[in-house]
Order: structure tokens, then sequence, then C-alpha cells
């Protein structure tokens, strides 16, 4: 089951801080993920990932 799956939106929004500090090549993608985090929105999410074929957590 997947951190969106169970509306993990915190730790999700946190993953994506990560991925921004050790890499700023995506703040764009950490941005955007952020942004359907705080929407509280998972198919979103999941679609969002499912573009770049990001294996979820």
């Amino acid at each position: 089951m997947t951190l969106a799956n169970r509306g993990n939106f915190n730790a999700i929004i946190k993953l994506a801080d990560q991925l921004e500090t050790a890499d700023t090549n995506f703040s764009a993608f950490a941005l955007q993920l952020r942004q359907l985090a705080r929407q509280f929105d998972e198919d979103a999410i999941l679609n969002f990932l499912a573009q770049y074929q990001v294996e979820t957590v």
C-alpha cells in the first residue's frame, strides 16, 4: 500500500522536501507533489507519479 493510498499526505510532503534537498534538479517535481499532497488528492498524486513512471512508496 502506498503513502497516497494510506492518506499519509504529511509523509509525502516530507519525501518531496527530502528529494528537493538531495537534488535541486527535482525542485519542480517536488513542488508539484507537495501541492497535490496539500490538496489531499490521492488519485491525482498517483496519476502524477505514473506520468514519471515513479514506483509509488
